[in-house]
């Protein structure tokens, strides 16, 4: 092969892989788009997006991509237990609710900002304002998810959001 075959094909290989990036990207605009449309915030967002003027709660449920059957529990008996209880807290925007993946790149950073340790996590975060006032990882909603416990993970996280929303 002379030099002039290979140079080409370097380039086209550049070129095919240049498309395929923008394909990607445009993807994931559209996907952010389409969470936009349909009201859902980027969870980078969230705080921002939850009429922040006054006290609002954000719950972010944390998750990863690989998760067990107890993970799958967490997520789902507490998002239950939200909207069972706080569902005027919901709709007068006081309380917002957002799933993360910690394994993608948007959610990658909450990691370590709120200390999960890469384990599927409840966490609340008081904003006053625009402003992040406290929060709190819900760590021990885990392990009632792992022994069944549904009721007792349920009392868990409506004792926790409620003094979260009852704070001044």
């Amino acid at each position: 092969m002379n030099v002039k075959k290979i140079v080409g094909y370097v380039l086209l290989l550049f070129v095919v892989v240049s498309f395929v990036e923008l394909a990607i990207k445009k993807v994931r605009q559209a996907s952010a788009g389409a969470n936009e449309a349909a009201g859902e915030p980027a969870p980078h967002d969230l705080a921002a997006a939850a009429l922040a003027e006054n006290h609002v709660v954000a719950c972010y449920a944390f998750t990863s991509s690989g998760r067990c059957e107890s993970c799958d529990n967490y997520e789902t008996w507490a998002k239950e237990a939200i909207d069972e209880h706080f569902a005027q807290a919901i709709k007068d925007g006081r309380l917002a609710w957002q799933t993360v993946d910690f394994d993608l790149p948007e959610g990658k950073r909450f990691d370590s900002e709120y200390e999960l340790g890469r384990v599927p996590t409840l966490v609340l975060i008081a904003m006053r304002g625009r402003q992040r006032a406290e929060w709190k990882a819900l760590h021990d909603g885990l392990m009632h998810a792992a022994m069944g416990s549904k009721a007792e993970l349920k009392k868990y996280v409506q004792s926790e959001v409620r003094d979260y929303l009852e704070a001044k």
